[in-house]
This record gives structure tokens, C-alpha cells and sequence, in this order.
């Protein structure tokens, strides 16, 4: 039963929240199943690469850990560079039965 135009959907109507979509969970195992494939062809290629230079061959390593391991979202703190640092205290009272 679809809940009508202007009510709200039935209780756990839906996809639970976090859940993936059928696409987003497709893709993920095409690209699993394609390094899992190209691993050996990747050690030997990183290894050439390697071979001339370092760097360039660990900046590839960091590219494609992320398709495993997305990194973290960055945090950006606004404000006044120069002004002072704003200090806070913070008071911890234990309360017990004497």
C-alpha cells in the first residue's frame, strides 16, 4: 500500500537509512572484481614504475587505496587568524550520596 499524495509514507517505508542503492553496490563489485583481476599485472606495472620513480609509484598506490578506503571529509575552521585563541573551561562536579 503507497501512502497517498500529501500523507506521510507508512512506517519503514523504503530503503533504511545507510543502505546502498543496487547501482552504487554493482559498481563497488565491478571495480573489486577488476583489481582483483588486474593484481598481479598491477604489482608487476607499479614495480616498473617503481623502477624510475619512487614517488610516482606510491602517489598511484594512495590512488587506488581510495577506492577501498575513501578518505575523510577535510575540516575547515573560520575566523580570524590573527584574533586570539578562544579558551573554554570546562568544570566536571561529582555529586554523590554522603
Amino acid at each position: 500500500m503507497s501512502a497517498l499524495k500529501g500523507r506521510p509514507k507508512p512506517v519503514g517505508a523504503g530503503r533504511a537509512s545507510g543502505t546502498q542503492n543496487k547501482a552504487t553496490i554493482e559498481f563497488k563489485e565491478a571495480v573489486n572484481n577488476l583489481i582483483s583481476f588486474a593484481t598481479p599485472q598491477m604489482v608487476e606495472w607499479l614495480g616498473t614504475v617503481a623502477s624510475e620513480d619512487p614517488n610516482k609509484a606510491l602517489d598511484h598506490v594512495f590512488k587506488f587505496a581510495q577506492f577501498g578506503y575513501p578518505l575523510l571529509a577535510r575540516t575547515t575552521l573560520a575566523g580570524d587568524e590573527n584574533a586570539p585563541p578562544v579558551k573554554t573551561h570546562l568544570t566536571i562536579e561529582f555529586v554523590g550520596n554522603d
